[in-house]
């Protein structure tokens, strides 16, 4: 028997805003109610300590599992739409965030009448199969440059079926792919190699256009047929969620070449890929003791590499290249004093920075500090390039609600 955690993460306006006070109810598979609990002021709740099975049991593929355990969610206020999730995931050892986007009650509709629900499928290393990812073997449409998109459009279903697209910033899509593509209690360097093969999957279907030269409306699809595993409304594992903020814009290409290397990869057991990655292989590798290049080296191409971009589209700010910390100065440090106390007008436990004058002082580490805690990133009060980019996406969104003084929910 293991244990595994599960806290909840409530926001409003394209995560903008908390929404504390919310009600939280977790039960077992069976209906029982575990624990009843509220969101804070910073919408998130405890880590609840949940039953798991074992860990080693997600370490072999010919063990049958179960492999994790699941629970459901119910998330109420009286300001909001109930929110109903379903099938979430808690593996052994491992802390899973469950983020629910909380949308308004319209004024025209009685509140008990309104109930989102979110099935959350098994996951997506289980049910893989048919698998036919297609790369350009024709020169499509290709971008100028190779850039992470602050946002990507993915359609719900194969790309000739009907589906609703959801647009979803590109940190958190990696995030939730990860999630739902591989087992986060995999070893660091299996999880990294997978990681680096997601991202540059996407990235590759970004830059050469792969579906909009096509006449299509969206960059990429949820089908693990042809793309990769996206589920709309999951929780995700705290632990990738470390590896994606410090890796997003790391991909992989071919030296000489300037196009994200198409990383056709499946899970190596009810679905095989010649010439791609398997995914349950990179557990074997990394417990031989291969680093994440070894691992993406032994199953693409001898010259492939392993690269970085700061090239952004639609962020506010770029990264500077290096970390800010206590005793650092210049505009860079000005910019982040400037919009941490923005965001802190919605998040008030962030203490104010009285004089953002471009010095990083103590009262700029712990504003920094607490912004990390809410949001889950080591509270070191460094900004690294996760906190960089966490602070600059949340202050496009919060300045784009033109929220007034006071208006937290």
């Amino acid at each position: 028997m293991g244990v595994g955690y599960l806290k909840i993460a409530a926001r409003a306006g394209d995560g903008a805003l908390p929404v504390s006070g919310a009600n939280i109810v977790m039960k077992d598979s069976s209906g029982k109610t575990l624990k009843q609990l509220k969101t804070d002021e910073s919408g998130n709740t405890e880590a609840v300590p949940l039953y798991a099975p074992d860990k080693a049991s997600t370490l072999r593929s010919n063990n049958p599992g179960p492999h994790y355990s699941t629970y459901d969610v119910e998330v109420s206020h009286a300001k909001f739409i109930t929110n109903i999730i379903c099938g979430v995931q808690v593996f052994d050892t491992v802390t899973s965030t469950l983020p629910v986007s909380m949308a308004p009650v319209p004024r025209t509709f009685e509140k008990s009448n309104l109930v989102r629900e979110v099935n959350i499928p098994s996951h997506g290393l289980q049910t893989q199969v048919g698998r036919k990812q297609q790369g350009p073997k024709v020169q499509p449409k290709v971008l100028r440059d190779v850039a992470i998109p602050e946002y990507i459009t993915v359609h719900l279903a194969h790309p000739d079926s009907w589906a609703r697209n959801v647009r979803v910033k590109f940190i958190d899509y990696i995030k939730n792919v990860a999630s739902s593509g591989i087992y986060p209690t995999w070893p660091q360097a299996s999880l990294e190699a997978n990681i680096y093969a997601q991202i540059t999957f996407a990235l590759n279907r970004v830059y050469t256009e792969w579906y909009r030269s096509r006449g299509y409306d969206f960059d990429i699809t949820n089908s693990t047929s042809v793309d990769q595993a996206f589920v709309d409304g999951r929780d995700v594992f705290e632990n990738i969620s470390v590896i994606v903020d410090k890796i997003f814009n790391q991909y992989v290409r071919r030296q000489g070449h300037k196009e994200p290397f198409f990383t056709m990869f499946c899970n190596g057991t009810t679905s095989t890929c010649p010439g791609g990655l398997s995914q349950w292989g990179t557990v074997d590798l990394a417990e031989q003791g291969m680093n994440p290049f070894q691992i993406l080296d032994h199953y693409y191409p001898d010259d492939i590499e392993v690269v970085e971009t700061n090239n952004t589209i639609s962020v506010a700010e770029s990264y500077p290249g290096a970390a800010l910390r206590e005793g650092n100065q210049g505009p860079s440090v000005e910019t982040m004093q400037r919009y941490l106390n923005r965001i802190r007008v919605n998040y008030p436990l962030i203490p104010q920075i009285a004089n953002p004058n471009g010095m990083f002082g103590s009262e700029t580490t712990e504003a920094v500090k607490t912004f990390q805690s809410i949001f889950g990133l080591t509270p070191d009060g460094v900004i690294g390039k996760e906190t960089w980019y966490k602070i600059s996406y949340l202050y496009v969104a919060v300045e784009n609600l033109k929220v007034k003084e006071n208006g937290s929910i």
